[in-house]
């Protein structure tokens, strides 16, 4: 009776550890928290609700403000069928608006400034060669070359209130600038447009508060001579300057009230100089995600096809909406379309995840989601483990009344959970590579312009390398699989040595007979060797028949894997062991 109770116990638990597998495993299929990406219709339904582009768009248009819009709609990868709609509705404000061509928006210093200056004939001949499809101008710097515009600007700044104001007029006479000439020499007009161009942020109220105190604090102490505040007031300055040759006046300001620091802004002219090809999708991001400072580094990195991978993401991100641009930005991640290995799932059953509410931990808290996934993959493989290797146990004792054991009853207790641990570890893994889509194939075009035809620079393209045939470099979804499953299989390799020799050192025979029975199982400790070769071969054969799209690199560390196994059995494991017989052989 107690052994049928024993029995019934043994077989309740290993059913709990199937069960509590398979839905481990399923959990973690059914989180959508991956490690680079995140697949397009997973962050579509998060989503839903969230400020669209299209809205804003909408509301800048109606707070006046078409030079945003066009801007905005201007952006080369950008396309809507609203855009069409919104160049007409521009249009005709224009012709209620003129002066809104100059400023790009509704802006009483403008208006005091350029009010009945031009015909439209003359504002034709000047502006022609900056104005966008809309007839908008995208040059502010272009806009104030002209002296006697900048003497009206002045009279007007001078006669502000404002004390921020007042102190940042006062740069046009600092001498001690290293790149910006004072505005006394006949280059100094980069200078007072910049000063000018700022004190106009300022005045308008577009500029942050702390940028603000800043001006004002390098402005007073720029005053006083040469110093760290006088090259900080310079760099911004410059900045201000370089993006002004980018931008129209409004929509110049729409980004930097958007900027929370003068880091930001100094960032957003960074890549409007070195990276002009990105700089049309940055300004669109920066004002749908609000934190140009956050938005520069996920978009210019080093690596070029990383910056196109991600430039693309956040493309979706803005036809998706706020909540989306935000997600891409904050986790750095790449929006996919592609199918991971393990994809057939019924939809009656990954709707369980969406009414776990795990689809939408996964985009709010990702980092959690990711934890979870990882755990529930380990956690379910582990479980199956100790559900395996238990009911073949438990199956050779019944029948054979225990004198058949599993080999790993015969080496000590501690290496087998070592070896469940381990196995269970590198399984979880498996299946979540498998589980992982890959990220969005790049189109094989290896330049990319960005840049559109209307803009007064010339022209510039994005050189990416090109993609081969065969994929020598790149660490893809497949490549990692492969890497996955040979180390898997060299682990267990190294499981099966480290289980043979306890067997032999634990046996009752002679020491003698031992070294014996190591030199028999040569081959079996050399196996590794020869799986990580064969592992070589058979890889490259598949790459060059194009069987898989996994790179060189996966083929040849099948052979790495196997030489390290190999080495450290032999040095950490079989060594010592024959060290120790070979003293008890000649005790004797």
């Amino acid at each position: 009776m107690p052994h049928k109770v024993a029995h019934m116990n043994r077989v309740f638990v290993l059913i709990s550890y199937l069960l509590v597998g398979v839905a481990f495993i399923m959990a973690g299929i059914l989180t959508p928290a991956y490690w680079g990406v995140v697949p397009k219709e997973v962050l579509s339904s998060v989503s839903e609700g969230s400020d669209s582009l299209d809205s804003r768009l909408e509301y800048y248009f109606q707070s006046e403000n078409p030079g945003v819009v066009s801007t905005i709609i201007n952006t080369p990868e950008l396309t809507s069928t609203n855009f069409g709609e919104l160049r007409v509705r521009i249009n005709d404000l224009l012709e209620e608006r003129p002066l809104f061509q100059l400023s790009g928006g509704a802006e009483p210093y403008f208006e005091r400034v350029f009010n009945r200056v031009f015909t439209k004939q003359q504002f034709n001949d000047a502006f022609s060669n900056i104005l966008d499809d809309s007839g908008i101008v995208t040059n502010t710097m272009s806009l104030f070359l002209n002296k006697s515009l900048r003497l009206r600007l002045i009279d007007i700044m001078e006669q502000s209130k404002n004390g921020v104001v007042s102190s940042i007029l006062k740069a046009r006479t600092v001498k001690d600038f290293k790149k910006l000439e004072p505005v006394t020499t006949a280059s100094g007009s980069p200078l007072d447009v910049s000063v000018l161009v700022t004190a106009m942020m300022v005045q308008s109220g577009y500029c942050d508060q702390s940028i603000s105190q800043k001006l004002q604090n390098w402005s007073e102490a720029a005053l006083s001579g040469p110093g760290k505040e006088t090259e900080k007031l310079e760099i911004f300055l410059l900045s201000v300057l370089n993006l002004s040759s980018r931008l129209g006046y409004m929509s110049m300001a729409e980004l930097i009230k958007h900027c929370k620091s003068p880091e930001a802004v100094i960032e957003a002219s960074k890549i409007s100089v070195t990276a002009p090809e990105i700089f049309p999708a940055f300004y669109t991001v920066s004002l749908i995600h609000g934190d140009p400072l956050k938005v520069a580094p996920v978009m210019l990195t080093a690596d070029e096809e990383k910056n196109k991978a991600r430039k693309g993401s956040l493309i979706q991100a803005l036809e998706l909406g706020k909540q989306a641009v935000h997600f891409i930005v904050d986790t750095k991640k790449e929006i996919t379309s592609e199918q991971p290995l393990i994809s057939d799932i019924p939809k009656s059953i990954s709707e369980l995840g969406k009414k776990a509410g795990l689809e939408s931990l996964s985009i709010k808290k990702p980092y959690l989601g990711l934890f979870l996934r990882v755990v529930f993959f380990w956690g379910g493989t582990l479980c199956l483990l100790n559900f395996s290797i238990g009911s073949l146990n438990h199956y050779l004792e019944s029948n054979r009344k225990g004198k058949s054991r599993l080999p790993s009853q015969t080496s000590d207790q501690s290496l087998a959970y070592i070896r469940n641990i381990s196995l269970a570890l590198f399984i979880g893994g498996l299946f979540w590579f498998s589980s992982e889509p890959p990220p969005e194939k790049l189109e094989n075009d290896s330049k990319l312009s960005l840049v559109s035809s209307n803009r007064p620079s010339a022209s510039k393209q994005f050189t990416f390398s090109s993609s081969s045939s065969m994929n020598t470099q790149s660490l893809d979804q497949p490549t990692i699989i492969v890497l996955v499953a040979f180390l898997l299989i060299q682990f267990i390799l190294y499981v099966i040595c480290r289980m043979k020799l306890a067997e032999i050192r634990k046996s009752k025979e002679a020491a003698s007979l031992k070294l014996e029975l190591l030199a028999n199982e040569e081959n079996l400790f050399d196996s590794g060797l020869y799986v990580g070769l064969g592992g070589t071969v058979l890889a490259l054969s598949m790459v060059t028949l194009g069987f898989v799209d996994a790179s060189l690199m996966a083929a040849y560390a099948s052979t790495l894997f196997g030489i390290i196994s190999v080495a450290f059995v032999k040095i950490f494991h079989l060594r010592p062991l024959r060290q120790q017989l070979i003293r008890e052989v000649n005790k004797k």
